[in-house]
């Protein structure tokens, strides 16, 4: 089999496990969706991300009531479709506008402003 025909083969490898990594992660986001609007009736929920090329990107999804105040706060940070929502419990109970001031400026936290 000639060089060409590997490096196909192995193009279309990698291309399905990004396929299935990226179906994963698309599940992932829409169960976490679906049991945030059973727990929280009342509000807003809002979904935020910041791609990065050479370092990992954020994926923040917040719960707000009608006064502006997080409920709940949820960041995905990481490179594959392995990365987990975490809470932050330490941004809950915060005004919408304060919540930039919250968030440490520090590089690790760049994408979550």
């Amino acid at each position: 089999m000639p060089i060409w025909q590997w490096a196909l083969l192995f193009w279309a490898v990698l291309w399905g496990f990004q396929s299935i990594g990226v179906w994963i992660q698309m599940r992932n986001y829409g169960d976490i969706l679906k049991e945030l609007r059973q727990q929280f009736q009342n509000g807003f929920i809002g979904t935020g991300y910041s791609p990065r090329r050479l370092s990992s990107g954020s994926v923040v999804v917040l719960v707000v009531n009608s006064d502006l105040v997080v409920q709940h706060a949820l960041v995905m940070r990481g490179f594959t479709f392995l990365a987990k929502y975490l809470s932050k419990p330490e941004y809950e109970g915060l005004k919408l506008a304060a919540l930039g001031a919250a968030i440490p400026a520090t590089r690790k936290d760049a994408s979550l402003k």
